[in-house]
């Protein structure tokens, strides 16, 4: 019983992924109720232990909180995606080019989260069929946990390049506009004393 709580509560965090939690109050709550997790493991084991409890009623209660911890992750999830939807068309008509390339990063990381998901989803059900082991299912959900942490490290990178790629256009925008202003006859920062 130990064992199947404990590969629950991992796998309850591994849906979570700190990936998926903004920091929103929302996201902000979500991770105090998966943090909250351990606790109520704790106190069902306990009551197992006493003999409160059986194991049975002790993984119903379980499987209903950690029911609730995906429902309200699913909910979160999808305001975020409803807000970057409506950031993305904002951008894509000051700069369409930009909008584009969020849209797509975003396609892919819905896509990529999709796949992880039914990844994840498939390992529950392969245990309960007994096609692999716990063991192996551990195995497996660290792997997909070590890719989940890789492809945030490049979407990182990804992003810190393109706001790097936004400054410097912004850079090079601000300086043209001062050249323009500085060419135009009468500015303060033009060439009144080249005109005398």
């Amino acid at each position: 019983m130990k064992k199947l709580i404990m590969g629950l509560v991992v796998a309850a965090v591994l849906m979570t992924g700190p990936s998926v939690f903004a920091q929103s109050e929302t996201g902000a709550e979500l991770q105090a109720i998966v943090a909250g997790l351990r606790a109520e493991h704790q106190s069902l084991k306990a009551q197992v232990d006493a003999g409160e409890i059986t194991k049975e009623e002790a993984h119903a209660i379980w499987q209903a909180r950690i029911k609730e911890v995906r429902v309200a992750k699913e909910e979160h999830y999808a305001a975020r995606m409803e807000k970057a939807q409506a950031r993305i068309a904002r951008i894509s008509e000051k700069n369409p080019e930009v909008g584009a390339k969020l849209q797509t990063r975003l396609d892919e990381s819905v896509a990529k989260r999709a796949a992880w998901k039914a990844e994840l989803g498939g390992i529950r059900e392969q245990i309960k069929s007994g096609e692999i082991t716990r063991e192996q299912a551990q195995e497996i959900r660290a792997e997909v946990r070590s890719e989940q942490k890789d492809y945030k490290a490049d979407l990182k990178i990804k992003r810190d390049q393109l706001r790097a790629e936004h400054e410097v256009k912004k850079a090079e925008r601000k300086l043209q506009k001062e050249e323009r202003r500085a060419k135009r006859p009468g500015t303060s920062t033009g060439t009144e004393a080249e005109t005398e």
